[in-house]
């Protein structure tokens, strides 16, 4: 039965919030490319600082390359969010606001944590992370200097770096795992691959110090032995 509010045509609120906004194959791949940027420049600065003993400033190419690969990183996830609030915004009322409109009226009720893509709400926290301690770094080498060796892996600033960068390029992962229908090809997990890699890859950078196959004296043994076992192997053989 019509209630009395319908019969004389005044609308009801809205109360049905909107969704989530599912990430798309395409945003993942182009994450995983600046990706790349990004953590390509970290292992450049990190063999900047484990071989020219004079780096004596923050303010070095390795470093350009490891923070504007960040910068890579955090436009395209802001871009794509913003772009998911035009949408809404175009859905909603037809019109297209203005940047400044849209962002302020995302603000009232974290309307705008609703249009980041599913699986990338830990990267936009990642990114938050990493600016605050990319500050924090830059304070820390201009009253410190520069680390050397592992100290330079576990200062509380690079800590800090590490942190925000796993969440950060963990989140093509996140978005697959939580995407649901499609058939696996490369295509469709690609980007979750590379994700898983690059978390990897940053664990690895920053325990090195600790792994028995850093030098080439214990690779080569390495390798020996497993020659050893497979020629034992096939001389057992019946």
């Amino acid at each position: 039965m019509a209630s009395k509010i319908d019969s004389v045509g005044v609308p009801l609120p809205a109360v049905k919030e909107k969704a989530r906004v599912v990430s798309s194959l395409r945003f993942d791949w182009m994450m995983v490319a600046v990706s790349v940027w990004w953590l390509g420049g970290l292992f450049i600065d990190g063999w900047a600082h484990s071989n020219i003993p004079q780096l004596e400033t923050f303010f070095t190419p390795w470093h350009a390359v490891f923070y504007s690969g960040y910068l890579a990183v955090a436009f395209t996830l802001i871009a794509q969010i913003l772009l998911n609030l035009r949408r809404s915004a175009l859905s909603a009322g037809g019109t297209v606001p203005s940047l400044v409109t849209l962002v302020r009226e995302s603000l009232p009720g974290n309307r705008w944590l609703r249009a980041i893509p599913t699986g990338y709400e830990l990267s936009v926290l990642g990114l938050a992370i990493f600016g605050v301690s990319g500050i924090g770094d830059l304070t820390w080498h201009l009253l410190f200097g520069i680390e050397r060796s592992t100290e330079a892996l576990l200062s509380p600033t690079h800590l800090g770096l590490a942190l925000g960068i796993g969440f950060a390029l963990s989140g093509p992962l996140r978005a697959a795992w939580r995407r649901s229908g499609g058939t696996p090809s490369w295509r469709q997990l690609g980007p979750a691959m590379l994700s898983l890699t690059f978390t990897f890859s940053l664990l690895t950078f920053f325990t090195a110090y600790a792994s028995p196959l850093i030098t080439a004296l214990t690779m080569s043994f390495v390798l020996l032995g497993g020659l050893a076992a497979d020629f034992v192997y096939r001389f057992l053989q019946p």
